[in-house]
C-alpha cells in the first residue's frame, strides 16, 4: 500500500501533467485551408504536376514554402496548381506568397469575411486576377486604402460600397482586347465593364 501512495505521489502529477499537455496539443492541431481530404489530395497531385514543369524556377516558386503554416501552404499550393503557366515562368513565390497573405488578413479583417464558404473564398477571394490581365499588386494597394471604408459594414453593404468606390476611381471607355490590370485602371481612370468592378 505504501508503495502504491509512493507511486501515485511520483508519478501522478506527471499523468496529468502529460494528459493536459496531449489535450492541450490536440487543441492546437494546424487547420487545413484544404478540408476535404480528397479534394486536399487531388491539389497537390495538381501541384507536383505544375513544379516538374516549374523544375528550372525551384528556387524562385518553392523556397517561399519552407516555414510556412499549413494554411498558408495549401493556399500556396491551390495557386500553383491552378495557376496560369506563364505565371509560373515570369513571377515569383514572394509574389504569390504576398497575395495568399493579403487575402487571408482581409478575410480575418471583416467580420463577414469568415462566413464566405470555403469554395468562394478558395476560387474567387484567393486568386490573384481573374482574366488576361497582368499580375500587380492591387490586392495590398485596395486592402490598405478600403479596410477603414467598409470596416463595420456588412457584406452586403461593403460590397455596394467598393462598387461607389470603383465608380469613383473608374470611368468606362472601351480598350484594348486585353484586360486592364486594376492598378492601371485605377491610374488611367478608364475601363471596361469589368474592370470597372
Amino acid at each position: 500500500m505504501r508503495q502504491k501512495r509512493l507511486f501515485n505521489r511520483k508519478f501522478g502529477g506527471w499523468s496529468l501533467i502529460l494528459v493536459a499537455m496531449f489535450l492541450l496539443s490536440a487543441c492546437s492541431r494546424p487547420e487545413h485551408f484544404l478540408k476535404d481530404p480528397a479534394y486536399r489530395r487531388l491539389v497537390h497531385r495538381q501541384f507536383q504536376k505544375r513544379a516538374e514543369l516549374a523544375r528550372g524556377r525551384q528556387q524562385e516558386l518553392f523556397s517561399v514554402l519552407k516555414g510556412l503554416n499549413l494554411a498558408e501552404r495549401e493556399a500556396l499550393e491551390f495557386l500553383y496548381a491552378f495557376m496560369p503557366l506563364s505565371d509560373l515562368a515570369n513571377l515569383d513565390g514572394q509574389y504569390f506568397l504576398e497575395q495568399v497573405r493579403t487575402a487571408f488578413q482581409a478575410r480575418q479583417y471583416f467580420s463577414w469575411g469568415r462566413d464566405i464558404p470555403d469554395d468562394i473564398f478558395r476560387h474567387f477571394v484567393l486568386p490573384y486576377r481573374v482574366n488576361n490581365e497582368n499580375p500587380d499588386r492591387a490586392r495590398q494597394v485596395f486592402f490598405e486604402e478600403l479596410k477603414d471604408r467598409i470596416k463595420g459594414l456588412d457584406m452586403y453593404r461593403a460590397a455596394l460600397e467598393v462598387n461607389h468606390w470603383c465608380h469613383e476611381k473608374v470611368t468606362y471607355r472601351s480598350t484594348d482586347e486585353r484586360t486592364s490590370a486594376p492598378l492601371a485602371t485605377v491610374k488611367t481612370a478608364f475601363g471596361r465593364c469589368g474592370e470597372e468592378t
